[in-house]
């Protein structure tokens, strides 16, 4: 480095330079210029950026997902910068942004081929604490209209399916939720509430899951429950993100977790690993 690192907030004047450090980051392009609006203007987050000179060279975004519970994400750093310690300097400043918050606990996810990135979450301190595979949607409209429906049917939860809920998530189990991992509290569940679908039987709910999407993309995650109803539910909640237009389709799910009944229309596209520590 012939200049000085510094860290600053990012600003909306970054864009064309996070563009750029982002070009080529994965296969199908990256998220981070489409939500650095939506970051800058999150209060409950500090968009960092790492500069020598004047030139942008890397970038992460802390946030505080839940009463004292930190989540680091989108690092990035400019591909000619790697392995000169800019990753290690805006994961320091990361984690004094969240302690700065109040933030007892931070965690980050790490894909499980991406081992330079789990060598610095470990020289930070952070521990591997669970593992989700993300699976990708193969099948058509065909394939869902084909599969049988369980007695039941599909619905919006309710506060009133809250105890219900806990019941389906016991022990507060740590889970990727959007993309975020957070520990499944009753607090949490209520929080979530509005994203979760639920498949009732006799009255209650035997099988849950939560859904969201970005752009055209239909976003799911959190499947528990009885494997028929989850199948129910996952053909009333794809076949309703299809007529909406959906292109994309994929749901995170604890590492062991197959899709019930019609596997083949799935492939495990990744796997990721939720890595925490203390603060």
């Amino acid at each position: 480095m012939s200049a000085p690192l510094t860290i600053r907030p990012g600003l909306p004047a970054d864009l064309p330079a996070v563009k750029s450090l982002c070009d080529g980051t994965f296969d199908w392009g990256d998220y981070v210029p489409e939500v650095w609006k939506y970051w800058l203007d999150d209060p409950g987050g500090d968009l960092l950026v790492a500069c020598l000179g004047e030139e942008l060279v890397g970038l992460t975004h802390v946030v505080c997902v839940d009463k004292g519970e930190a989540w680091l994400e989108g690092m990035r750093v400019h591909r000619d910068q790697r392995r000169a310690g800019v990753a290690s300097v805006l994961t320091q400043a990361s984690l004094e942004a969240a302690r700065a918050r109040g933030c007892r606990v931070a965690r980050l996810s790490i894909d499980l081929r991406n081992l330079p990135s789990q060598g610095l979450a470990a020289k930070f301190g952070f521990m591997p604490a669970c593992t989700n595979d993300i699976w990708a949607w193969d099948g058509t409209a065909a394939d869902l209209a084909a599969l049988a429906v369980p007695e039941g049917r599909a619905r919006q939860a309710t506060a009133a399916d809250l105890p219900a809920l806990a019941g389906l998530y016991p022990s507060a189990p740590l889970r990727l939720v959007h993309w975020k991992g957070r520990r499944l509290s009753r607090q949490v569940l209520r929080r979530i509430r509005s994203t979760l679908r639920v498949w009732e039987q006799g009255g209650a709910p035997v099988a849950a899951l939560s859904r969201d999407h970005w752009d055209r993309s239909l976003d799911m995650c959190l499947p528990c429950g009885d494997p028929a109803a989850i199948s129910g539910l996952l053909r009333s909640v794809m076949s309703e993100a299809l007529t909406e237009g959906m292109t994309e389709i994929s749901i995170a799910a604890i590492t062991g977790w197959v899709p019930p009944a019609w596997q083949p229309a799935w492939r495990c596209s990744f796997r990721q690993i939720i890595f925490e520590r203390p603060l």
